[in-house]
């Protein structure tokens, strides 16, 4: 295992630099959102069934209660989240998905009446400090509502999370993501019909980096790096991605945040990253049964 530990962060900070360049080449493409997250999903959904057909020797998609909530909730964030890129900065759009966390923590309080420490409470408390601070920047209601936008993907996405955490095995996990590609491809591949959608080589490569490799390659590491390391180590290392996407934003589309939305995302890792550290720590302290 400790021979394999380096060799499953590094598949995981590979997909954290993958998912981190949704945001600039979405902003670059001058197609509707919706098109976008429909063509990104469909090449997706391919992927993932070649590579569940040829690492797990399986055929046929799983369809049951569990995977169908995994795509729902996955479909509805796929979609969220590129309309958020178009409509409010990319760093906001990443950042503000990544509370995903904290909404998996106030399910647990308020759904399943779980009590929470006093670590939980403040991170939530910081948490929601910095997306207040998101919104002192964005004046504009285009703006603004990017941003609630961008919220709504972190609340849909901690619905991935508490469904897809339910699979009873690596098929049933794989069967729920292709499920959800294939949901928002079908509600966004119409809008390639409906809006104008000018074609250049540029573009047409994008788009095959953000189906293929920016989520379909991405997924593939990371379920080999969930084999290799454990779920702390992953999620800091995948914290990558929030870091390096308004860099790639910065550099080629010259899109910079605002001082109050810098203040908000670095005030949001910083909690989450604390919280994980201190959640970790606290496992390990407790003596295995």
């Amino acid at each position: 295992m400790r021979s394999s530990r380096p060799k499953g962060l590094l598949y995981t900070f590979l997909c954290g630099l993958l998912w981190s360049t949704a945001g600039v080449l979405i902003k670059l493409l001058p197609w509707h959102a919706l098109a976008i997250a429909g063509l990104r999903s469909g090449l997706c959904a391919i992927f993932l069934y070649a590579a569940m057909v040829v690492l797990q020797k399986r055929v046929r998609i799983l369809v049951n209660r569990q995977t169908m909530l995994t795509a729902f909730f996955l479909g509805i964030t796929m979609l969220l989240f590129c309309s958020a890129n178009k409509m409010t900065t990319a760093a906001n759009a990443i950042v503000l998905q990544s509370t995903s966390t904290v909404f998996i923590l106030l399910y647990g309080i308020t759904v399943l009446r779980q009590k929470p420490l006093r670590r939980d409470l403040v991170t939530t408390v910081c948490v929601f400090a910095g997306i207040v601070l998101f919104f002192v920047d964005e004046l504009s209601p285009r703006g603004l509502f990017g941003n609630l936008v961008a919220l709504g993907s972190a609340v849909t996405f901690a619905g991935v999370f508490l469904t897809s955490t339910e699979a009873a095995s690596e098929h049933a996990a794989i069967s729920g993501l292709i499920l959800g590609q294939v949901v928002t491809a079908v509600v966004g591949i119409p809008f390639c019909f409906l809006t104008p959608m000018p074609v250049t080589p540029i573009r047409i490569g994008a788009i095959l980096w953000l189906g293929f490799f920016q989520l379909g390659l991405a997924y593939t590491l990371f379920t080999y790096g969930s084999q290799l390391c454990s779920p702390l180590a992953m999620a800091l290392v995948a914290m990558v991605e929030p870091v390096f996407s308004p860099i790639w934003v910065a550099l080629f589309s010259r899109e910079i945040p605002g001082p109050s939305a810098l203040l908000g995302a670095a005030l949001v890792l910083i909690s989450l990253t604390v919280w994980s550290i201190l959640n970790a720590r606290q496992k390990t302290a407790v003596p295995q049964s």
